[in-house]
């Protein structure tokens, strides 16, 4: 697989592979199989340090898929997530952010209902 390239093009000379944030990584690629593939070597490169892939932890997410096969860790299917939120962000299955700017929004109302007093002149 060292040959084979296996991310999303973003440009022309640049793809991207995966996104990674202290305990967090989301593998990004264009066909279920590189995904699989990716996941299966996170699992032998964890094996190797005596860690454990926790499979409840981890969700796959299809976006304008054509194959939505399952992806599986040590024979059990990665549950498929509708959205999820990485680095304060929602992303979502639909490509779309309105559920992000409705998350974002409420966050907001609620900070600025918690502080009304404190800023009311």
């Amino acid at each position: 697989m060292k040959d084979e390239e296996t991310g999303l093009r973003r440009k022309f000379t640049l793809k991207i592979e995966n996104l990674d944030f202290a305990d967090d990584a989301a593998f990004i690629s264009s066909t279920q199989r590189h995904v699989q593939l990716k996941t299966n070597r996170l699992v032998e490169n964890a094996t190797r340090k005596c860690l454990r892939v926790n499979v409840h932890n981890c969700k796959v997410m299809h976006m304008n898929a054509r194959n939505n096969g399952a992806i599986t860790v040590d024979g059990q299917v990665l549950e498929d997530a509708e959205n999820f939120t990485y680095l304060g962000a929602t992303v979502c299955k639909h490509g779309k952010g309105e559920e992000d700017i409705r998350a974002r929004m409420g966050t907001a109302r609620r900070t600025f209902v918690k502080f009304n007093g404190v800023l009311a002149v």
